[in-house]
């Protein structure tokens, strides 16, 4: 009896804690991984004059480089998007000042806070359900359709 009445007392106490040491690691990897994407976007916007100048890829450098990752093109424009709304000097300020503090995904930041261009030119991706792989927006239906009907 008294093993069973101290467990019940010290159990929901230690479940508490380890459930604070679930959610801080959570939003621990959560906020390394924004860190990780906006490191990234900085270093291929400040070299991006080396780029420039070799014009091996011309625009084709965001699918190189993410070939070259072993991710897609879309994240890469995503990354240097985020730098570039979010210039600071390093990320540690820049992460006092992030909407929503440590309770940030990167879904959450690229769907609410960073701005689709209005003036896109669109690069749609039929594969992501028209999905532009450019500013994010997404449509529904295919974007060509009016023009192929009225021909």
């Amino acid at each position: 009896m008294k093993i069973e009445k101290s467990f019940q007392i010290w159990y929901p106490e230690w479940l508490q804690t380890a459930k604070a040491i679930v959610i801080e690691h959570l939003f621990t990897s959560r906020f390394e991984m924004i860190r990780g994407r906006w490191e990234l976007g900085k270093h291929i916007v400040e070299n991006f004059e080396n780029f420039e100048r070799a014009k091996i890829y011309g625009e084709k450098l965001t699918q190189k480089i993410a070939k070259d990752l072993k991710t897609n093109e879309r994240m890469i424009e995503r990354c240097i998007l985020f730098y570039k709304k979010y210039p600071e000097e390093d990320f540690d300020k820049l992460s006092e000042s992030l909407p929503e503090g440590k309770n940030l995904s990167w879904t959450k930041l690229i769907t609410k806070y960073l701005p689709l261009s209005k003036e896109c030119k669109h690069k749609w991706d039929i594969s992501q359900h028209w999905f532009c792989i450019i500013c994010g927006i997404k449509r529904f239906s295919d974007p060509y359709k009016k023009k192929y009907e009225n021909l």
